[in-house]
């Protein structure tokens, strides 16, 4: 099969649009890219976005945080009954975060990520919610000393902390008797 002089003009035409076609689509991007490196060491000037909280002022107990590290740091050893009372706990979480007890005041959740039970307190009662999670460890068959090596952290939520109710407390994180 033999090409004559203009199928070969045109072949070759063909081949010249799509090299230039391919190189322009190529520089685009190149240029693209480039635009985009060049904001990488950009940081964008922060904002201070106002809040609309009350002026309740919420102060936690230092030691108590202090703690908490320490536990998280250096878990305490459970006896074997309160560590089998902890495992089946979590048995229903499956090696996964979530709650093991909920009521309209309080909830325990288990954060496995940092081997640490958390009691969100969702009233202003924080004392009879505290008492009502350790009742519940208790009736589980964990022992005071159980529950204070868990560890087992308390925190307010949102609204319990804007509650004008609650103002300049000093709120502490670990269970009562801990």
């Amino acid at each position: 099969m033999k090409i004559n002089k203009q199928e070969f003009f045109l072949i070759i035409g063909a081949i010249v649009v799509a090299l230039v076609f391919t190189l322009t689509v190529l520089l685009s991007l190149i240029k693209s890219d480039s635009r985009h490196l060049s904001n990488v060491g950009t940081v964008p000037t922060p904002t201070i976005a106002q809040l609309n909280r009350t002026s309740v002022s919420i102060k936690y107990n230092e030691a108590s945080q202090g703690k908490i590290i320490e536990k998280l740091l250096r878990p305490p050893i459970l006896t074997n009954n309160d560590a089998l009372i902890r495992n089946s706990l979590l048995v229903p979480l499956n090696g996964s975060a979530g709650d093991i007890y909920t009521t309209p005041d309080v909830t325990v959740s288990y954060l496995p990520a940092i081997k640490e039970f958390q009691g969100e307190i969702k009233t202003a009662s924080i004392d009879l919610a505290k008492k009502e999670a350790i009742d519940w460890l208790r009736t589980q068959g964990m022992s005071q000393q159980g529950i204070c090596n868990l560890p087992l952290e308390f925190f307010l939520n949102n609204d319990v902390i804007n509650n004008p109710k609650l103002q300049n407390i000093t709120f502490d994180s670990l269970p009562p008797g801990c």
